[in-house]
């Protein structure tokens, strides 16, 4: 089940943002519920991540997380390493952007769980990518898990780093 409804989340999200990011998001979900019925778990899989893109690029983060895990589930179904890779990187992000909020300088668990949860979710798309065995691609989605996890560091005070993937 969807955290809300089309129209209420775009209502929800027209006061911060852009009119273009408000079309952008209106357009994903029209494509969304045009494929509910079809059976092609690939075109889900990217429709749900794009919904959950725009979703975060709207600041909504508990409806990117939503959509973007259910497009993480319809990639692992589909066993593509790079879309699973990318949308754990995604989902990463998410939860540094959650972890940086100023609602989490009342609840510092919050942003310590969210914290966590970006460093496993980048441990996990680094282990993914080592087992492609591509050292360009693996460099590049060091560099962006590095990348997130310094800013989420900065964000909460706390130093998370990667594991031992």
């Amino acid at each position: 089940m969807r955290p809300r409804t089309p129209v209420d989340a775009i209502a929800a999200c027209i006061a911060s943002a852009t009119q273009e990011s408000v079309d952008t998001l209106s357009a994903a979900l029209e494509r969304l519920d045009a494929i509910e019925g079809v059976d092609q778990p690939a075109v889900r899989t990217l429709a749900l991540a794009h919904v959950g893109r725009c979703y975060g690029t709207l600041g909504d983060w508990d409806a990117a997380t939503w959509y973007l895990q259910q497009a993480l589930r319809w990639a692992r179904q589909l066993g593509v390493p790079e879309a699973r890779i990318e949308l754990l990187c995604d989902l990463a992000e998410i939860c540094v952007q959650r972890a940086g909020q100023p609602a989490h300088a009342a609840g510092a668990i919050d942003a310590d769980r969210d914290a966590e949860q970006a460093r496993l979710h980048g441990d996990e798309a680094l282990r993914l990518v080592r087992q492609a065995g591509d050292v360009d691609w693996e460099t590049r989605v060091t560099a962006r898990i590095g990348e997130l996890l310094e800013r989420c560091a900065a964000a909460t005070g706390a130093a998370p780093s990667l594991g031992e993937a």
